[in-house]
Formats: C-alpha cells, sequence, structure tokens
C-alpha cells in the first residue's frame, strides 16, 4: 500500500510539473504571437536624402527627386492643380515639343521595368501598386526638375536641340540615380533591422 501511495504521489508531482510547464509555454506563444503582431506594424515616418536623390514623406506620400529640403518650401502641391513659378517649358512651347513629353514616355515605358528590375534584386514582390505610385511622385515632379536644367542649359548657351537633349538626358539620369539610391536605402534599412 505503502507503495502505491508514493508512486501516486510522484505521480502527481510529475503531472503538476508538467501543468507548470505548459503554462509557461502558452505564456510564452502569446508574447511571442503579441511580439509578432506589434513587429509587423513598421511605421515610416520620414526618410530624407541630399539633393539628386529620392525623398520620402511617408510610404503613401511624395516621392521628390533631386530637390534639397530648402527647396522643397519653394515647390507647389501639384495636385492641387497650381503651376510652379518656374515653367518647366517656354510658353511658345507646348508640353509634347518641350523635354517633358520624351521624360514623361520613359517614365510610362522604361521606369516600371528599372524599379522591377531593383526589387527583384532586393528579392522583394512584385507591386504594381507600388510601382505605379512612385511613378506618379516622380512625374508631378517632372515640371519642376525640367526647368531646374533649362535654366542650366541656357546659361551654357545652349541651342535648342542641346537644350532638349541635356535636359532629357540629366532628368532621365536623375530618375534612375534617385530610384537606386532609393532601394539601395530600403536594402541597408532592411539589413539592420535583421
Amino acid at each position: 500500500m505503502n507503495q502505491w501511495s508514493d508512486y501516486l504521489a510522484q505521480m502527481n508531482r510529475y503531472l503538476q510539473q508538467q501543468d507548470e510547464r505548459i503554462k509557461a509555454l502558452e505564456e510564452r506563444v502569446r508574447t511571442i504571437e503579441k511580439d509578432r503582431k506589434t513587429a509587423n506594424q513598421t511605421t515610416i515616418e520620414k526618410i530624407e536624402y541630399n539633393f539628386d536623390q529620392l525623398k520620402i514623406e511617408r510610404l503613401d506620400g511624395s516621392l521628390h527627386i533631386g530637390i534639397s529640403p530648402e527647396d522643397l518650401s519653394k515647390v507647389e502641391d501639384m495636385s492641387l492643380g497650381q503651376q510652379s513659378a518656374l515653367s518647366p517649358y517656354p510658353i511658345s512651347q507646348s508640353p509634347s515639343q518641350s523635354p517633358y513629353s520624351e521624360v514623361d514616355s520613359f517614365l510610362s515605358n522604361e521606369a516600371p521595368s528599372l524599379i522591377e528590375q531593383e526589387m527583384r534584386t532586393q528579392k522583394k514582390p512584385n507591386d504594381p501598386q507600388f510601382i505605379q505610385t512612385i511613378i506618379e511622385d516622380i512625374r508631378k515632379q517632372l515640371p519642376t526638375r525640367i526647368a531646374h536644367y533649362e535654366r542650366l542649359a541656357k546659361e551654357k548657351g545652349m541651342s535648342e536641340t542641346e537644350l532638349y537633349h541635356y535636359v532629357t538626358e540629366q532628368v532621365k539620369g536623375e530618375i534612375r540615380d534617385s530610384l537606386q539610391a532609393f532601394f539601395n536605402q530600403e536594402q541597408q534599412k532592411g539589413e539592420k533591422e535583421q
């Protein structure tokens, strides 16, 4: 009889230990799930870059290419239908005759594949909405960037043909460089988080 009571007492202690262990593991699982939910709620507040690089105010905000923080105060919101004081092309030219049409075509035809390539390089999922958002944000900045390079070209005394080629190549190059800088920054940020 003594043997049975010892055995039952031992089994009771073992069951209590197992019960405590299960409760501790359940608590750890709850803590891990809570931490995981909190970690998935990444908030991008403000990322600033130097001139000729990409700037993101918010993930759903605007991408600013080639604008230093000081110049941001001079840029008016294009989505409100306001015109910048610096016209991207002379009044005698229409947008189809200006570098704007070529750069806009570049944004529509070549930029998506550049963005997709950068996303593949970084093993990010292809997100057409994200790509379109980037392109639209860049498109809003074209008039100001084109006007900037037109001023530089005119200061150098370039002919209309030289001006056209200079401006389009400079803006396209700025877009390429800014996209690459943006994705490099994203990759570095991702590596730091890991």
